[in-house]
């Protein structure tokens, strides 16, 4: 069997964490996917997720991650600093850290979370979130987020 997109498989641990069954029916399992698709699957289950594109300096852009996160629903965030798109989803904030998961991480060095499950400060969270290499090219789409 061919390993599981992350798009697909962070808007299933999204859809998973409201309590919310995901429908394994969409098609997409085993394709990248682009913004415009992560917002069908989040339809296609029933949701009104929000497209938000963000800007501003560090400290702007954890303002702005800060008040998404206080509506207690999963943000997930598009990564466009690799060869392919790839999705982490943001799932919480414990005074200056915050969880992730990201399918691509098999394990951690921290054993007390679930696989794909991360701890990261807000430094590595922008630094994971960034569009390096590539930022030059499409500044405005440096920072974009998807709410469910």
């Amino acid at each position: 069997m061919p390993r599981k997109a992350c798009g697909p498989h962070s808007a299933r641990w999204a859809i998973n964490a409201i309590g919310l069954t995901y429908k394994e029916d969409d098609g997409l399992e085993h394709k990248s996917v682009s913004p415009s698709s992560m917002l069908k699957i989040f339809v296609a289950h029933g949701f009104s997720p929000r497209f938000i594109q963000m800007y501003g300096d560090k400290v702007q852009l954890l303002r702005g991650v800060n008040l998404l996160l206080k509506t207690h629903r999963p943000v997930v965030l598009f990564v466009r600093g690799r060869l392919f798109p790839h999705w982490v989803v943001l799932c919480g904030r414990n005074k200056d850290m915050y969880c992730l998961y990201d399918p691509s991480v098999l394990a951690d060095s921290d054993t007390t979370l679930p696989v794909g499950n991360r701890a990261v400060s807000g430094e590595k969270l922008l630094q994971i979130w960034s569009l390096k290499p590539w930022s030059y090219l499409i500044p405005s789409w440096q920072y974009i987020a998807i709410t469910v």
